[in-house]
């Protein structure tokens, strides 16, 4: 299946229903959000978590986690 070819929503989507590890997704995941799997940055700069469907604080996040938002909040 080609990733990048799936908007946004089918790609966040088809990427929490994976069951097992899978190096691609995570690749894809990277390259369109810039954040590690399964978080995404909101427009508000809060951290998203995608599986759970909330925001999370950074001070419950991990600190790359953490580093990678602030890099994207600084663009």
């Amino acid at each position: 299946m080609k990733l990048d070819v799936l908007t946004n929503d089918e790609f966040i989507k088809l990427a929490t229903n994976q069951t097992k590890y899978n190096v691609y997704i995570i690749n894809e995941w990277i390259k369109r959000f810039e954040i590690g799997f399964p978080y995404i940055l909101c427009s508000t700069g809060e951290i998203y978590n995608v599986m759970l469907n909330e925001v999370v604080k950074d001070e419950f996040c991990d600190k790359f986690i953490v580093e990678q938002a602030n890099k994207l909040r600084n663009k």
